[in-house]
């Protein structure tokens, strides 16, 4: 679920032709009252609000799209397990093409760089994005897995989350825009030596200390002072975030800030994902506005719709009531266990609003 911060600036997290075409009242509201605006019929004539939520409902839909075909061919039980190929989520992928509209509307320079790509999942996603959005999105993944550990990092070995070059790109080019993006094959410490592309963006799901250290020596001087650096390994398996002192993916990354002299943020969004802003990030509070549209954007969803109309159903409870009158008393279920029935009365629903919310 994503994690909601206490206060945030809506100046801070809007694109910019939002900004421009919204007076500053209604800047100065609650985020639930400006979500809820925005996706009003009064909004929809709003041509910068249309595109951005156009935008956003249309990767909303390929991300939950392309998670469930990758879950769908991944093992069976292989679910949060290292055999599963998906390891990031829809939401994940939609708080990085999020930010990257809101980078856009900025005209900040820079294509996107991704490092550690396992089978593809957020390659493909992120492809789409870039493709509207006429971006470059650079790969960069050995291909073979992950590089030798050292014995403190008992759950990684080397090996892990291996997929072959040729089988990321054929799943690209089935669930993806395989024109969008360039690969860079190797580990690191090599493949990034003598990176010279711009980017606004460096997305980093590497899982390693020294992994984000070799990516960032090589890379670092190619970001924007306006772009940002997310990370899939923000925050441990108990959703805490990473201090600098340890040997984890984020440290890495303020370590390196500090040493170039420059200031910081955290951005904590989402179990294991976060963001990293200096002090130039355009808009680093994009992250904390798009929960709110994303529950509007979950009940625009036709299964989203489908359960909110059985619950809410006449038709289902009175059918519950009349069933509670006929059946004897001892047999009738207690209060909780009719309220469940009546959640329960599609499992397909319940699971698909399940997964929806992970």
């Amino acid at each position: 679920m994503p994690h909601y911060p206490r206060s945030f600036s809506l100046e801070q997290a809007l694109p910019r032709d939002i900004l421009h075409d919204c007076g500053a009242d209604q800047l100065h509201v609650h985020p639930v009252k400006f979500a809820n605006w925005m996706f009003s019929y009064e909004a929809s004539g709003i041509p910068s609000i249309c595109r951005y939520l156009s935008y956003l409902k249309i990767m909303h839909e390929l991300a939950y799209a392309i998670a469930e075909i990758y879950d769908w061919r991944s093992p069976p039980g292989s679910h949060g397990k290292k055999e599963h190929l998906r390891h990031t989520g829809p939401v994940e992928m939609l708080f990085l093409a999020n930010h990257l509209y809101a980078l856009d509307s900025f005209e900040v320079a820079g294509n996107v760089l991704e490092c550690g790509a396992s089978h593809g999942y957020s390659t493909c996603v992120l492809s789409h994005a870039c493709a509207q959005l006429k971006r470059k999105l650079f790969v960069a993944d050995s291909f073979e897995g992950l590089p030798p550990t050292r014995k403190d990092q008992g759950f990684f070995v080397q090996g892990d989350y291996a997929a072959s070059l040729e089988s990321v790109s054929d799943n690209l080019t089935t669930l993806g825009r395989l024109d969008a993006v360039d690969f860079i094959k190797g580990f690191y410490a090599d493949s990034l030596k003598g990176f010279r592309h711009p980017l606004c963006l460096l997305w980093l799901d590497v899982d390693l200390y020294e992994s984000a250290q070799d990516v960032l020596s090589n890379v670092f001087h190619c970001l924007n002072p306006a772009g940002i650096i997310a990370t899939h390994e923000f925050t441990d398996f108990h959703n805490h975030p990473y201090s600098i002192d340890e040997k984890c993916p984020p440290s890495a990354i303020f370590k390196m800030f500090e040493s170039s002299g420059l200031n910081y943020r955290t951005i904590h969004l989402m179990r294991y994902f976060g963001m990293i802003a200096g002090d130039n990030s355009i808009q680093p509070d994009s992250g904390a506005f798009l929960p709110f549209l994303l529950n509007k954007l979950d009940t625009m969803d036709h299964r989203s719709r489908q359960f909110q109309e059985l619950r809410q159903s006449n038709t289902v409870r009175t059918a519950f009531r009349i069933k509670n009158l006929l059946m004897p008393r001892q047999t009738r279920p207690s209060a909780p266990e009719e309220a469940s029935a009546v959640d329960a009365m599609s499992a397909a629903e319940l699971e698909i609003k399940k997964n929806n919310h992970l």
